[in-house]
């Protein structure tokens, strides 16, 4: 059940967040409009990862042990830091 949860987690991350951040992907924004479009999408994404989280979380993203979700979202944390998220 616990591997299940950390999945889900997991895929939100790789679909919801990770992809905007990527400079490829904002590459088709228009510059003057970039951060904006990250700053959306990407709030979205963690909106989507708290709402999930708030059922999950102990210490961690599930439970009290440092999972795959764990690993998948820190390098997330610090792309929105960049992004002023």
């Amino acid at each position: 059940y616990e591997r299940a949860k950390v999945r889900e987690i997991v895929e939100i991350i790789a679909s919801g967040i990770q992809p905007l951040q990527n400079r490829k992907v904002q590459k088709r924004v228009e510059h003057d409009k970039r951060l904006e479009w990250v700053q959306h999408w990407v709030n979205s994404g963690f909106r989507a990862l708290e709402e999930k989280l708030s059922t999950t979380a102990g210490k961690y993203c599930v439970g009290d042990e440092v999972s795959m979700a764990d690993c998948c979202l820190l390098p997330q944390v610090f792309n929105a830091r960049n992004s002023q998220v």
